[in-house]
């Protein structure tokens, strides 16, 4: 087991004020380090740096501000913990988005008591958007009926990085800057 000397690790300045902030300090003094390990239930590992998940977020900002998405909008993120739902919420961050994470429904025999509170949470929040995975694209359009502020529903592979192919990342520049916000 490697011993860590925490004597080396240099901190962020108590200054930076959003976890965008943080994530960019991180990114920018040593993005190849290790951020998190993820582990899924088929025993594959992830592992996420600073540098792949700020890359990540900012193309997920990019397709959130190509939908119309900006300062203030709530995006309601249902994926499973793992790279793809830390990149959706920080791009939503990076947008100058308020994320909403949702657990994904977990049992089928229990899908209608998900669907209640995943809607209640929904329509609490006024958020604009949505994004899953395409497995739970079903439950989530049953989810756009019973909320009227939720304008679209995007999969990731498809809809969180609406911005691929052609779109240029937003390298470096706050989503929210960019747009005028």
């Amino acid at each position: 087991t490697p011993v860590h000397d925490d004597s080396c690790i240099e901190y962020p300045p108590d200054s930076l004020a959003t976890l965008v902030d943080v994530l960019d300090w991180h990114a920018d003094r040593h993005g190849d380090r290790l951020l998190i390990t993820i582990e899924s239930e088929r025993s594959a590992t992830t592992q996420l740096s600073y540098a792949r998940l700020r890359t990540d977020a900012l193309a997920v900002a990019a397709g959130l501000i190509e939908r119309g998405c900006g300062a203030g909008d709530a995006v309601a993120v249902m994926l499973p913990t793992g790279s793809e739902f830390f990149a959706a919420f920080y791009g939503a961050l990076y947008a100058g988005c308020v994320p909403v994470p949702l657990y994904p429904p977990a049992r089928l025999t229990q899908l209608e008591d998900h669907l209640q509170r995943s809607a209640g949470i929904l329509c609490n929040a006024e958020a604009r958007l949505l994004i899953t995975v395409i497995q739970a694209k079903p439950l989530a359009h049953l989810l756009r009926a019973r909320c009227e502020t939720l304008d679209a529903v995007a999969t990731w592979a498809r809809g969180a990085r609406a911005a691929e192919p052609g779109a240029r990342p937003l390298r470096g520049v706050r989503a929210r800057e960019a747009k005028g916000a």
